[in-house]
């Protein structure tokens, strides 16, 4: 099996109020896609990844270079269970 690729090194901006960071995952995809909408008065996270100690690492750093902390999400959308 191939090595997973690298996330992106930096989250960012897809659409206007719309980020997305790169998580990886432990299996031959490498990586999925979250995304953050920003409501104006909190952002909503789509997705979380896998439930790995790096993802986890991965996702706060994404949040800290996008300047959002975790209070400052309103809600977590799942869209699959992995």
């Amino acid at each position: 099996m191939p090595p997973p690729a690298a996330p992106r090194p930096v989250p960012g901006p897809i659409a206007p109020g719309v980020f997305q960071i790169e998580i990886p995952v432990p299996f031959r995809l490498g990586h999925v896609n979250l995304y953050l909408i920003d409501t104006g008065e909190g952002f909503i996270l789509v997705d979380t990844g896998v439930a790995t100690a790096e993802a986890f690492e991965r996702l706060k750093e994404g949040l800290n270079q996008l300047g959002i902390a975790f209070g400052d999400l309103a809600s977590v959308v799942i869209t699959r269970r992995m």
